[in-house]
This record gives C-alpha cells, sequence and structure tokens, in this order.
C-alpha cells in the first residue's frame, strides 16, 4: 500500500494517481511511503520511501529510500539511499548510497558510496567510493576512492 505518512495511518485514496499496465503506481509529485510489495513510478523531484519488498522506478531528480529487500531503478539524477539488502540500478549521474549489504549497479556517470559489506559493480565513467568491507568491480573508466581499512 502507498501511504502519505510513515505511520500508515493516511492511505492515499483510489484515483489520486494512475496506475499503468504493468500496476505500477504513477507519482508525480509529493512525498510517499510505499509497503509490502507495491510498485511506484517516480517523476518530478517526488521522494518515495519504499519497505517491504517494493519496486521504484526513479526518474527526474526523484529522491528515494530503499528498505528490506526494496529494488530501485534509478535514473535522470536521482538520489538513492539503499539499506537492508536492497537492490539498484542506477542510469544518467543518479545518487546512490548504499548500506547493510545491498547491491548496486552504477551506469552512465553515477555516484555510489557504498558501506556495511555492500557491493557495487560501476560502468560507464561512474564514481563509487568504497567503505566498511563494502566490495567493488569498477569498469569502462569508472573510478574508484578507496576507503576501506587495510584487514590485518
Amino acid at each position: 500500500m502507498i501511504y502519505y505518512d510513515l505511520e500508515r495511518k493516511k492511505p492515499i485514496e483510489k484515483g489520486k494517481f494512475k496506475v499503468d499496465e504493468n500496476g505500477y503506481s504513477i507519482i508525480k509529485e509529493g512525498e510517499f511511503y510505499c509497503f509490502g510489495n507495491s510498485k511506484v513510478e517516480a517523476y518530478d523531484n517526488s521522494k518515495v520511501t519504499a519497505w517491504d519488498n517494493s519496486i521504484v522506478t526513479a526518474y527526474d531528480n526523484s529522491q528515494v529510500g530503499a528498505r528490506d529487500n526494496s529494488q530501485v531503478w534509478a535514473n535522470d539524477n536521482s538520489k538513492v539511499w539503499a539499506n537492508d539488502n536492497s537492490v539498484v540500478i542506477t542510469n544518467d549521474n543518479s545518487q546512490v548510497t548504499a548500506r547493510d549489504n545491498s547491491q548496486v549497479t552504477a551506469h552512465d556517470n553515477s555516484q555510489v558510496t557504498a558501506r556495511d559489506n555492500s557491493q557495487v559493480g560501476a560502468y560507464d565513467n561512474s564514481q563509487v567510493t568504497a567503505r566498511d568491507n563494502s566490495i567493488v568491480t569498477a569498469y569502462d573508466n569508472s573510478i574508484l576512492k578507496d576507503l576501506r581499512e587495510a584487514k590485518k
């Protein structure tokens, strides 16, 4: 379900947003919270926080927080905070902070900060800052800034 509030007391009424043929709720403005396998497309500077296996596709400077095994496809300068085993695929100058065993695949000049056992594959001139046991593989002119402590 999708809500206006984190406490889940204000659900979004049907008809307040469109649903596409694949079952994705189309959100074009505002701040929303998704729970329980929700599917959302976020546009135009909207903010979405996703929990519980939710799927979010972000465009046009949107911001997404992903938790609890959620999946995010970030495009067009979007920003993502991934936590708790979330998966992120990013394109077109998007930014990601990955924590808690999250996985990121970064393309097209995207920027990633990886922490807490997160795994990153960087492609196409992307930049990765690695910390805290994160695992990074960089290809295609991507840059790795390694701030992990050396193992003793």
